[in-house]
């Protein structure tokens, strides 16, 4: 058995640190798992990048294709937001190789997807504060229940906006996984669970 690697994430410190807030943490336990478990992985997200320099909301098409200049792998970024699409393209610019932009609602996508995934991260439909978060709740499941079947044997999956009074977008998905023996590794504003 190979030993766990573990990277230098001082890049990852220096630029990101002072910016992600509490969203920091999860980040880099993220990517350091994704690290250990995968070689040139594939990061799938939904919900794009949809205001310059909005790093409360963790900017993590930006984030993540830092990872890949760094260390290797691809993107692929799905937003039904033409104005977020345009957006993304530009702030990660520099990264386009890396990044397959996918402009389409992620249900559609995702119902045809049949790439392996190493890294899942559910960040689409705005989810209220407060109130009735129902129909993000079931958004957010759905997609996950789309990947499932291509999550790669040691994925990591990570879901935003998890911590509302109301579970955010992620309650229904929380409850699946814990169901379906997925480890939770951290929750804060993020949550990061492995297969």
């Amino acid at each position: 058995m190979n030993k766990p690697t573990f990277i230098d994430l001082s890049w990852f410190r220096e630029e990101f640190g002072n910016k992600l807030s509490e969203r920091y943490q999860t980040q880099r336990i993220a990517l350091n798992l994704v690290n250990q478990f995968s070689k040139d992985p594939l990061f799938l997200e939904t919900g794009t990048i949809r205001m310059k320099d909005d790093w409360g909301a963790g900017m993590s098409t930006l984030v993540f294709s830092r990872y890949v200049a760094h260390h290797g792998g691809r993107i692929i970024t799905v937003d039904n937001n033409e104005t977020n699409m345009s957006l993304c393209k530009e702030v990660t610019q520099e990264y386009a190789k890396f990044i397959t932009y996918v402009m389409e609602n992620s249900l559609h996508y995702l119902s045809s997807f049949n790439e392996k995934i190493d890294f899942l991260y559910l960040d689409s439909m705005d989810t209220p504060i407060e109130g009735d978060a129902t129909e993000a709740q079931r958004h957010n499941l759905n997609e996950f229940l789309l990947c499932e079947k291509n999550l790669n044997e040691r994925a990591v999956i990570m879901i935003d906006d998890v911590s509302f009074s109301n579970g955010g977008k992620a309650a229904k998905t929380h409850d699946y996984l814990i169901e379906n023996g997925y480890l939770l590794i951290v929750k804060n504003q993020q949550s990061v669970w492995i297969k």
